[in-house]
């Protein structure tokens, strides 16, 4: 920044022989503390203040006298190209500023204007203003929690990320009262903390402290806060991503994530960046560095699997096995067996050698219980026990055996109705809720349908064989449009559908199997033209602004027949 970039203009300047009737005029025109003298060729050669036309007034002068025997003739100035390198020199010049305010010339000496301390404090309250913008941006972005109080412990700063690890902690309140094993008497007395370890209830947090001193004092302190488990999770996918890839193509002996544990999802599986996914990738990582029960919630084709997935291969166990169980595919009869196997002859059909049962093969890694809500009660009593006591007993067996197993559940229904209904039993739906993730269904985040849609197409068009990698306008509109009451599953169904009929690299209307103009579906197993069409032609409408024409060509439609939908529609 250069000193004529925040100069007063000069309008007036006066000469050794101008008058104080002369001074008076320029200083109201100006509205200056002070006008340069320019002597011979217009070179400056000192300053006339209010100063000295106080004066010279009290000297008996007046307005016709020559102010030269009154005006500064010692003064300094700058060049108007005088660089101010940061806001710190300028602040100094500000501090030592004899008369307030400096007189700037050109390279020739001629005066052009004038540095004052008032242009001057407004810059820096401008750059202030955007220092502190460019300052809080980076304290609510940063993925860390900031926290800063007053040197008595009070806080009167909170960031985003610190009101998500910590949401009880706010402004006004006693730091000490809130996070009670806190060290924060250490910071206070000087010293800079950090980093260490401190448990708050059922976290283990991350501490860094500094305290912000002057004159010897601790004037404020900040503290950087951060969950343990996040930032090892973080370690552990680094650490991950550092190993060889595995594929089933590379050398023999190398192995894909699959061969390795039995799973092909991790946490960027899960596709979307609305914040409702970004909040569930957070938990994910959250959740994955405990070893305590998990129950993951949702409606039918949300991905429940996958976030499961994701769970175990960002945990310490993911070198170990992931082992599914479809509670609702197991007969009764065979569910125990299944389970926690059985040994030699333990009944008609039994292998003579025994089998181990799910529990068993699951052992140093993770168990995924899909639909657990329709597990035969009888069998969830024997659940809970192992769920208690972390052992199993064989069909037929006597013996009991230690099992680490970590147990996911998932299921699409209201298991609390059902235990109202004694269909399902509360004791084990509290020890299934530990840790609850509800996965929400897509109608709530539908700003990640376009991302989910790309990335099938792109899943698909490489599975078949087929050089398509896009879609079409039109059928982002409708995609966006409709409700999906399958979530993500019917999303991906009528995209594997759509790319195996295209017809050229792009996804089209008619590649999607949607007949509006008859009765027809989404397509093959899809739901039916009823449950869609009245919200598919109202966003349309909508996206377009009430614009017929335009919603008729986002449907794939004529006219008439959007017309002929609204008829129907009212």
């Amino acid at each position: 920044m250069k000193a004529k970039d925040i100069m007063v203009p000069c309008t007036r300047t006066l000469s050794p022989a101008s008058t104080v009737r002369d001074a008076l005029e320029a200083f109201r025109a100006s509205k200056l503390t002070g006008v340069p003298v320019a002597g011979a060729g217009g070179v400056l050669s000192g300053i006339f203040t209010r100063f000295n036309l106080y004066e010279c007034l009290l000297a008996g002068a007046g307005l016709d006298d020559r102010i030269e025997p009154y005006y500064l003739r010692e003064v300094i100035s700058l060049p108007e190209d005088q660089a101010f390198h940061s806001p710190a020199e300028l602040d100094r010049w500000l501090r030592h500023a004899r008369i307030g305010q400096t007189p700037l010339v050109d390279g020739r000496g001629r005066p052009i204007g004038m540095l004052t301390q008032a242009q001057a404090v407004l810059y820096l309250l401008d750059h202030i203003e955007l220092l502190y913008e460019e300052l809080s941006n980076i304290l609510q972005q940063a993925p860390c929690g900031i926290l800063a109080t007053d040197g008595q412990g009070v806080v009167h700063l909170v960031s985003t990320h610190l009101q998500r690890i910590l949401p009880a902690v706010r402004v006004g309140e006693q730091i000490g009262d809130l996070l009670p094993g806190l060290p924060f008497a250490e910071i206070v007395d000087g010293s800079r903390l950090g980093p260490r370890k401190f448990r708050h209830r059922s976290q283990v947090l991350l501490v860094n402290g500094l305290p912000v001193m002057r004159d010897g004092e601790v004037k404020s302190v900040i503290l950087i806060l951060q969950d343990a488990s996040e930032i090892d999770a973080v370690v552990r996918r680094l650490r991950e991503e550092d190993r060889p890839e595995r594929s089933p193509g590379d050398a023999v002996g190398a192995e894909d994530l699959y061969q390795l544990n039995g799973t092909k999802y991790t946490i960027d599986s899960i596709v979307g960046t609305s914040p409702a996914m970004e909040e569930i990738k957070r938990k994910v990582l959250q959740i994955a560095r405990t070893p305590s029960t998990v129950l993951v919630t949702g409606e039918s084709g949300t991905g429940k699997e996958i976030i499961a997935q994701a769970v175990h291969n960002a945990s310490d166990r993911f070198q170990r096995p992931f082992v599914k169980v479809n509670c609702a595919a197991i007969p009764l009869e065979l569910a125990e067996s299944e389970l926690f196997g059985y040994e030699g002859g333990g009944f008609t059909g039994a292998l003579r050698h025994g089998k181990p049962g799910k529990f068993e093969i699951a052992d140093g890694g993770t168990l995924f219980l899909d639909e657990i809500g329709d597990m035969p009660l009888p069998m969830q009593g024997k659940l809970l026990r192992v769920i208690q006591e972390r052992e199993v007993e064989r069909v037929g067996g006597v013996k009991t055996k230690q099992v680490d197993v970590r147990i996911i559940a998932a299921t699409n229904k209201d298991l609390y109705r059902l235990a109202r209904e004694d269909k399902f039993r509360r004791d084990l739906l509290y020890r299934l809720e530990v840790l609850v993730l509800n996965v929400p269904p897509l109608r709530d985040h539908r700003e990640d349908v376009p991302a989910l849609a790309a990335y099938f197409v792109d899943k698909f068009a490489k599975t078949l064989g087929k050089g398509v990698h896009r879609v079409d306008p039109e059928v982002g509109a409708f995609l966006a449009a409709y409700s999906w009451p399958g979530n993500v599953r019917e999303l991906e169904n009528v995209l594997h559908r759509a790319v195996i009929y295209a017809r050229t690299a792009t996804v089209e209307m008619d590649d999607l199997g949607i007949d509006f103009r008859g009765g027809g579906s989404v397509g093959e197993g899809g739901p039916a033209l009823a449950d869609i069409a009245r919200e598919a032609v109202l966003r349309a409408l909508e996206a377009s602004g009430g614009n017929k024409s335009r919603a008729a060509r986002m449907l794939g439609i004529s006219r008439a027949t959007l017309y002929e939908k609204l008829r129907h529609i009212k």
